[in-house]
């Protein structure tokens, strides 16, 4: 991953406490079993599950979460999560000095249905919130990594996809938007291979089949249309297996 250029800032310890969620230290531990698997070492050392620190504050919203993974300073998330306080939010990345700017952002919007996790998006996604189950999944303007060799290193990879595809809930849907056209192909190519996500708007890259995205843009996206760039949305709903027939 990249290292990110901008520097930390200062954030009031009583707002990190409010929107601030951190995985803690994951410890090496001697009494695992021969033939007991990595997941289950990685689950035993959690102290406890990040789950219930949010458990209280999303209850009323159990229906209605949104996550948005590389989230950035978090303007798109804290816009939409300003129009919408009838759903919770949650925002991943993993550069802690991009989350503090998101924190503040979200505290000078007074914001009470909103959250960041600084971290990966694999260890939010696999352990720490294993159980949360999400109405929406965003992904915007995700790092290209242009050069074959780092393709590895883009967010959405087999296994990454199956990470998402298992945490939404169904009729749910994950928008990914990009202004680079491989990423947009690389992005669809990965996805086709989960049944269970069904591709909404391959006749029209260009617009998103349901209203509510548009409440909010993120500032990658500002910057690709006033530079005049195509804006490609990947837009796909979970469903049953069985439902794919009638589409």
């Amino acid at each position: 991953m990249p290292a990110c250029r901008l520097k930390s800032i200062k954030v009031a310890p009583a707002l990190l406490n409010k929107y601030l969620v951190k995985p803690l230290p994951r410890q090496r531990i001697n009494t695992i079993k021969p033939g007991e698997n990595s997941d289950f070492r990685r689950t035993a050392v959690l102290p406890y599950n990040l789950q219930t620190l949010t458990a209280a504050r999303s209850l009323h919203y159990s229906s209605r979460i949104i996550l948005e993974a590389a989230c950035g300073k978090g303007d798109f998330l804290t816009d939409i999560a300003a129009a919408n306080p009838d759903c919770f939010y949650i925002g991943v990345d993993y550069a802690y000095p991009v989350i503090l700017r998101a924190v503040k952002r979200a505290a000078a919007l007074m914001l009470d249905n909103i959250l960041f996790y600084w971290g990966d998006i694999k260890i939010f996604l696999k352990y720490d919130f294993e159980k949360t189950v999400f109405t929406q999944i965003f992904i915007n303007f995700p790092d290209p990594w242009p050069k074959r060799k780092h393709h590895k290193r883009r967010i959405i990879q087999k296994d990454t996809a199956g990470l998402f595809c298992k945490a939404l809930q169904q009729n749910s849907w994950l928008v990914i938007a990009t202004d680079i056209k491989e990423l947009y192909m690389y992005h669809n190519n990965v996805l086709k291979e989960f049944p269970q996500l069904v591709f909404m708007n391959s006749h029209d890259p260009f617009t998103i089949p349901y209203s509510g995205y548009k409440t909010a843009i993120s500032t990658y996206e500002q910057k690709g249309e006033a530079a005049g760039r195509h804006i490609y949305y990947a837009v796909y709903k979970k469903i049953l297996e069985k439902e794919r027939f009638s589409f």
